[in-house]
């Protein structure tokens, strides 16, 4: 029993394939019978029936993946999802394929503003594209564009005067200078998008220290242990555990508890109902779902700190028993594991499919 997910993207190519042939059989027919009528009615029939297809797609998956829901909300209750033998066979498996390791980065705050780049283009990278593709087109069009004109200086600082020249001299006609102009102003763009996020990322662990000012006196204790500890790393998601310090990094927030001060670790299992735009309107119709996605978080209980009472960090459902089995075995449990679900559009959730294995049922 698997837990599928509507895809958007092949919705959309079945949509537009089954709109363009039956067009052009509308079209053949129309044009043998001189009657063009019969093409706009095709075309209409074809929008309307593809439509129908992909929304009832769309409620059929719907009613499976909610019989995956229950099935697996009650081997949870029972505690047979991680204790059963097929789960233990996976997890043994990923365990001798996946040995303990550490980061292979140089430097905390490098491996950090890595993972927030990455976070921020799954999150944005389509309203990013469009955007940017938008804002290129306009000062690509050659009544509104020169390339002399308005990147010349810009091009002559970064490259220098002789390769703006070159690139205004080879690209003087319309169609290249439009195209080529448009290239320019879109990778500029997405440079300067990435050099602000950049800038803002490389000092996440400096703005956490500020909030947690006793840890500034460890601070380089902190990075020693990020670094040398082990990684269990999923997408853009980290926790390290070092000698000292448990730290955790999920794409925005960062986190870092002395070991001695982990209470007890617990599964917190998030299953998001993925919409393709918000879940309800305003009006109170419910949008076209998309699909589940579950997320396993390990949740570390802590006493005794300034920090938080507890924090969770999404991993593979096996790098999270591989946490508890090597480092907190007495205070560790698969017993009774919280499971939140929320509704989510799918433009607010990064995605980290193909980082994380499937749910294991029978």
């Amino acid at each position: 029993m698997e837990c599928k997910r509507f895809n958007v993207s092949r919705d959309l190519v079945f949509i537009s394939v089954f709109t363009a042939v039956i067009a052009f059989l509308g079209y053949g027919i129309s044009t043998d019978s001189a009657h063009k009528e019969i093409y706009i009615i095709c075309l209409v029939i074809s929008v309307i029936t593809s439509i129908s297809l992909s929304g009832y797609i769309s409620v059929v998956r719907q009613k499976e993946n909610d019989r995956v829901f229950r099935h697996f909300s009650s081997l949870l209750k029972s505690n047979g999802y991680f204790n059963s033998a097929l789960w233990r066979h996976n997890y043994n498996r990923f365990c001798q394929k996946h040995p303990l390791h550490s980061l292979s980065s140089s430097s905390m705050e490098r491996d950090i503003s890595f993972r927030y780049i990455v976070r921020s283009i799954k999150k944005n990278i389509g309203i990013c594209s469009v955007g940017f593709a938008v804002i290129a087109l306009c000062f690509s069009l050659p009544e509104s564009f020169s390339l002399s004109k308005d990147l010349y200086p810009f091009i002559s600082f970064l490259f220098g005067s002789d390769t703006a020249v070159y690139l205004d001299n080879f690209f003087k006609s319309g169609f290249n200078a439009t195209i080529t102009s448009f290239l320019i102003v879109f990778i500029i763009i997405w440079l300067l998008y990435l050099t602000v996020i950049y800038l803002y990322s490389i000092r996440i662990f400096e703005r956490w220290l500020k909030k947690h000012p006793h840890y500034i006196a460890e601070k380089d204790r902190i990075k020693h242990s990020y670094l040398n500890g082990y990684a269990f790393e999923c997408s853009y998601f980290c926790a390290v555990i070092g000698p000292e310090y448990v730290h955790a990094f999920d794409g925005t927030d960062f986190h870092t508890v002395s070991r001695k001060n982990i209470s007890s670790v617990k599964w917190l299992i998030e299953k998001y109902q993925v919409y393709y735009q918000s879940p309800r309107s305003k009006s109170g119709s419910v949008l076209c779902y998309a699909g589940d996605e579950y997320r396993f978080n390990i949740r570390f209980t802590c006493k005794g700190t300034d920090t938080k009472d507890f924090f969770h960090i999404t991993l593979d459902q096996f790098q999270g028993k591989m946490i508890m089995d090597n480092f907190f075995p007495d205070i560790s449990e698969d017993t009774d594991p919280e499971i939140c679900c929320s509704d989510i559009r799918s433009d607010s959730l990064a995605p980290i499919s193909g980082c994380t294995s499937s749910l294991i049922l029978k």
